[in-house]
C-alpha cells in the first residue's frame, strides 16, 4: 500500500514539475 501512494506522489509531482515548466515556456514565447 504505501508503495503504490510512493508511485502516485511521485507521479502527481512529475505532472507539477511538467506543468510548470510548460508555464515557463509559454512566457518566455509570449515575452519574446
Amino acid at each position: 500500500m504505501g508503495k503504490t501512494d510512493r508511485a502516485i506522489q511521485l507521479l502527481k509531482l512529475d505532472e507539477i514539475v511538467y506543468n510548470l515548466s510548460f508555464i515557463c515556456k509559454i512566457n518566455q514565447l509570449s515575452n519574446i
